[in-house]
């Protein structure tokens, strides 16, 4: 298992200081936020939903990224590449 950070754009010293503090350390990741916005339009209905279910692990790390400036994820290395 490894962890994964996900950090605000905003927050650019919350980042440093986290790419500081797990340098060298095994199995952990720290990243920028890369969304610049929601790919689906609110607006239009999809005519028919492909998905079969939502493929984010964690539906609410959106709402940590924006309110807390960060979030960490659980990765399984065999599973993920990241």
């Amino acid at each position: 298992m490894g962890l994964l950070f996900v950090v605000a754009r905003e927050e650019q010293q919350l980042y440093e200081s986290l790419i500081q503090c797990f340098a060298g350390r095994h199995g952990v990741r720290v990243v920028q936020d890369r969304r610049a916005m929601e790919r689906r339009s609110r607006g239009a209905e999809a005519s028919v939903e492909r998905r079969r279910r939502d493929r984010r692990i964690r539906p609410h790390a959106s709402g940590e990224l924006s309110t807390v400036g960060w979030t960490v994820v659980r990765v399984n290395r065999l599973a993920a590449r990241v």
